[in-house]
């Protein structure tokens, strides 16, 4: 994290604005590890491994095993590709490349950073990137090499950050978490007056085979496989599945 980014962090719980308690290594302006402090409500969070982290270390229930399969499925497949440049436009249109330019930006449920690179290379002002799971780690190293990118691990329930942003975006997150409409007010509360949000999200439309077949073996088979089981399998299917494309 970068020293200049605590401005627009805030505390989760109250609002407050925070300060850097402590800090530990890193190399000009680059913080790896320490503490940001609540002035308000007095909470401190640590920075571990460059990453602002405002969520418990032990997380429960639904959201825990959500978190925990994105994290492992991003930390496995954490690379960037030339192609996620030509997604991203797809699923944020009419919003053009141009219009990214010189603007702050939220990505709401960043992953792996793909978006957040790709983002910076667009030329955006300033980016940053809140995700739940694990995933925040391949998304620091795939982004530090920015110097206008900054990864928090948070909850989108509890983003800690200023309404700062021109524009934001959540690709194909926001229907995965509990409770959706209230995750988009609060996502939205962190634009600016008169900012812009993109969400893009599983259509119901002509998807169904997804809706009727696809979805129930999700709940009742592969979200309680084990990740080199499912791994396996889809590499199978997958293969199938291109050669019929073909």
């Amino acid at each position: 994290m970068k020293e200049r980014f605590v401005e627009i962090l805030a505390c989760p719980d109250c609002a407050g604005g925070l300060s850097l308690a402590a800090q530990h290594g890193g190399g000009g302006e680059e913080v790896l590890d320490g503490e940001l402090r609540c002035g308000t409500c007095g909470r401190s969070f640590p920075i571990v491994r460059g990453i602002p982290r405002f969520v418990p270390q032990e997380l429960g229930g639904e959201a825990a095993h959500t978190a925990r399969a994105f994290g492992e499925s991003w930390t496995r497949f954490g690379g960037l590709s030339d192609r996620y440049k030509n997604q991203l436009l797809e699923w944020i249109a009419p919003v053009r490349a141009q219009d990214l330019q010189g603007k702050t930006l939220l990505d709401a449920g960043c992953g792996k950073g793909r978006h957040l690179a790709v983002a910076a290379e667009l030329g955006v002002k300033f980016a940053a990137g809140a995700d739940l799971s694990c995933a925040v780690e391949m998304a620091y190293r795939n982004t530090v090499r920015f110097p206008n990118v900054l990864v928090v691990q948070a909850d989108l329930h509890r983003l800690p950050l200023r309404p700062v942003f021109d524009y934001g975006w959540s690709i194909g997150v926001i229907h995965h978490i509990s409770g959706p409409a209230a995750v988009l007010g609060r996502v939205i509360r962190s634009l600016r007056p008169g900012g812009r949000f993109s969400a893009w999200v599983y259509g119901r439309e002509n998807n169904g085979w997804i809706v009727h077949v696809v979805n129930p073996l999700r709940k009742r088979l592969t979200s309680r496989m084990r990740f080199g089981d499912l791994d396996a399998l889809s590499r199978v299917l997958a293969g199938v599945l291109y050669g019929v494309c073909r």
